[in-house]
């Protein structure tokens, strides 16, 4: 028996995320930029889904065409191949080219009635138990099939980056390898939240001993910080990260940076700055980071990056183009 399962996640990660399929055991049926249709021998449980984290979102599917085919729709599966315990309420999704679409009321009924039939399910378009998905992606493949829940509601604060995206940027620096990790220019949190959401302690995945330093200039954000974050799993540092680098002594494993973009709002002393900042960070995070260490880094001001990578004397281990909210971005694997 095979389970097949669409999924959606950042465009510029498909290296990466064809990595971590094949370690899942996942067989690529189908791969595109940003999304990808994978078979898997056993169907997936919530136990397994936080190893999915790196994805916008997962759907298992009941039916799917390439891009000069159609759905049957004909609900030809077993109520028993889909992880719906507990479930009594469903919701139908309609997407065209990604985006959210108004879908034909003679489909919605069908989908409605067959459902409501096939699973024991109650229609419910308003806080729904599980989300019923019909897409159909630019380049023309359809599918329809049942969104897991991979993770509970996360409110984000301005500026945080999505969990997906930190999942991806850990991914890129080995998180799994990492004892220590320093969280440099934490801002609100996102990396080192998702770093100890999917990677940590009680997780089964990675360093069960992941020890998680955040430094962050901001005062506002780091009481928000100390309230939110475990003491036992995570320290928060008040102060500049360059001063805290050439003062510690502490080694990390991984080192991941989202510095200022000066996109939001102008940085202080313009793009000359903002390479220095970049420059003064590299260097001094190239002293602490261990024999095997990664220091993983991003920003929109792309060739102000690279600049200061190449000026830096790290080793460039990958280069990757990303979108984030939109925003074209550069992500940078490096090492000593």
């Amino acid at each position: 028996m095979n389970y097949l399962y669409a999924i959606n996640f950042v465009p510029g990660f498909e290296d990466l995320v064809g990595q971590l399929l094949k370690g899942l055991d996942a067989e690529a049926v189908l791969s595109e930029e940003a999304f990808c249709i994978v078979k898997l021998k056993e169907k997936l449980k919530p136990r397994d889904y936080v190893k999915f984290n790196f994805a916008k979102n997962v759907v298992q599917l009941l039916e799917w065409s390439g891009k000069d085919g159609q759905l049957n729709l004909n609900f030809d599966v077993d109520p028993n191949d889909f992880e719906l315990g507990g479930y009594s309420t469903f919701n139908l999704r309609n997407f065209e080219s990604a985006k959210p679409t108004k879908m034909d009321s003679s489909i919605r009924d069908h989908l409605t009635s067959e459902i409501s039939k096939k699973f024991n399910l109650e229609y419910r378009s308003f806080n729904p138990d599980v989300d019923f998905v019909l897409a159909k992606r630019r380049g023309g493949v359809s599918y329809f099939g049942v969104k897991l829940k991979l993770r509970e509601k996360i409110s984000l604060q301005k500026g945080e980056l999505d969990p997906d995206v930190a999942n991806l940027l850990l991914e890129l620096g080995g998180i799994k390898n990492a004892d220590y990790m320093l969280d440099a220019f934490a801002g609100n949190g996102g990396i080192s939240k998702e770093a100890l959401r999917s990677f940590g302690a009680g997780t089964n995945r990675g360093s069960h001993n992941l020890n998680v330093i955040l430094v962050e200039k901001s005062s506002r954000l780091v009481n928000r910080l100390k309230v939110e974050l475990d003491k036992k799993l995570a320290r928060v540092i008040a102060g500049d990260v360059v001063k805290f680098l050439n003062k510690t002594d502490k080694v990390f494993d991984l080192v991941v940076a989202d510095p200022p973009w000066g996109d939001f709002e102008d940085y202080p002393g313009g793009l000359e700055a903002l390479e220095k900042l970049y420059l003064d960070f590299l260097e001094a995070a190239k002293g602490k980071i261990s024999k095997d260490g990664i220091i993983t880094i991003m920003s929109s001001k792309k060739e102000v990056l690279e600049r200061a990578a190449e000026c830096s004397g790290l080793k460039l281990e990958a280069s990757l183009n990303i979108l984030v909210s939109g925003n074209k971005v550069l992500v940078l694997k490096l090492r000593d």
